[in-house]
């Protein structure tokens, strides 16, 4: 596909960012952490819409955030001439209908994850991408932590050797805690699709860092049904995992583990190591302390991670006699200093809006130059793909293999 450059800020619309502030007193992502981030890059991005479905909030959008145009309908808003990029931030379900109205009205598109209800939509929308030659981004921004480009770097540099195993995981209580009414979507399978899509931030992180899933046993679980409505009565139900345990075979022999759950009290958040003939690295937590409560800016991310590495002085390990497990702990902490990006967005670095500001920087500068931009709607539709080979291991209770997509092909889609 060849990609063409722009010299100019790109014109681009916001789907999904209506006011609606919660009972936790937080706003939707959209207007948390989209419309902030791209109005503070202003030589890459000039926000012309936003389109929700009622008018009353587009138009409350658009004031508050200084934008043009409002629309409730967004067939409308891709008929904008000078449209050039639209940022979906809406349901899961309607991303497939939204996504491919863009695509076909020959718009750049950004995506939050999941990319779509399956791997079939998601095959749609990258496939109609490819050939109307156009850039896609899918929306799993702790691709772009500084940690987490760091640690990608180290490993393709040798840091740790040929790397052999891993683990990761994710312990929060989004699905036990109480939740305000209007997030009843989460818990939904026919809103969220796979029953495992809350792997796919995770999974984005290994397979970017190690490689691709080449076979899958997992164990997919509803643990908590139902939890509390935050400032009302009753309880929200659901069908949608909450529980998932994934054994993964990568490519070069890679092997290891990831397990996430969203019924985990005090959980610690997010956590990645890697291991290798030569040592380690591992995102972890930086606020993990035992007995020390941490206030955090924006609660209910956690994505931010510090990182820690070690490798292996086969010198110091025989030198002096003594067991070389005792050489073992010595793991430090690798500076990464982003304090130039926190001080030009002016966002929080451990926040939500500055995660999505750096992904947006990075597909703002592939646009304008014509490189190809990564995660795309390919890597969405090969983490759908992962998820669902992982469904069909947890009913068949084996092994199974995940299916090459990047070759397969649809019916023509206009």
């Amino acid at each position: 596909m060849r990609l063409v450059a722009t010299h100019r800020p790109l014109n681009i619309a916001v789907v999904g960012a209506g006011f609606a502030l919660g009972a936790d007193g937080r706003e939707n992502w959209g207007v948390r952490t989209h419309l902030p981030a791209l109005k503070r890059l202003p030589g890459l991005f000039k926000v012309v819409a936003v389109c929700t479905s009622r008018i009353e909030s587009a138009r409350r959008t658009a004031q508050h955030f200084d934008v043009p145009h409002a629309f409730d309908d967004y067939h409308a808003l891709m008929r904008m001439d000078d449209l050039d990029v639209v940022s979906i931030v809406v349901r899961p379900r309607l991303h497939h209908p939204v996504a491919m109205a863009a695509l076909a009205a020959g718009k750049h598109v950004y995506c939050e994850w999941p990319l779509a209800l399956d791997a079939n939509e998601a095959r749609e929308m990258s496939e109609l991408a490819r050939r109307k030659n156009l850039h896609t981004a899918l929306g799993t921004q702790g691709h772009f932590w500084p940690s987490a480009e760091r640690m990608r770097e180290l490993v393709a540099n040798g840091y740790i050797g040929r790397p052999l195993t891993f683990g990761a995981s994710t312990f929060v209580s989004n699905y036990i805690a109480p939740r305000p009414a209007h997030r009843q979507w989460l818990f939904q399978s026919s809103e969220g699709g796979n029953a495992a899509y809350r792997a796919g931030h995770l999974l984005e992180r290994v397979v970017s860092t190690l490689g691709s899933v080449k076979g899958v046993s997992a164990d997919l679980t509803t643990l908590v049904p139902e939890r509390p409505v935050l400032g009302g009565p009753g309880s929200l139900g659901g069908d949608q995992v909450d529980n998932m345990s994934f054994l993964l075979e990568l490519e070069r022999g890679i092997r290891g583990a990831m397990q996430l759950s969203y019924t985990a009290w005090f959980g610690t958040g997010v956590r990645f190591e890697a291991y290798g003939t030569e040592g380690m690295l591992a995102l972890a937590r930086p606020t993990f302390r035992v007995g020390v409560e941490t206030e955090r800016a924006d609660p209910g991310y956690l994505e931010a991670a510090d990182l820690f590495g070690a490798r292996l002085d086969r010198r110091s390990l025989f030198a002096d006699g003594r067991a070389p497990e005792a050489l073992l702990h010595r793991i430090s902490r690798i500076p990464v200093d982003d304090s130039e990006d926190v001080s030009v967005s002016e966002l929080p670095a451990g926040g939500s809006a500055y995660g999505v500001w750096r992904a947006f920087r990075a597909f703002g500068n592939a646009i304008a130059r014509g490189e190809p931009f990564i995660p795309d709607f390919e890597t969405g539709l090969a983490l759908h793909c992962v998820l669902e080979t992982a469904e069909r291991s947890s009913r068949g209770r084996a092994w199974t293999a995940v299916t090459d997509v990047t070759s397969e092909s649809t019916s023509e889609t206009t």
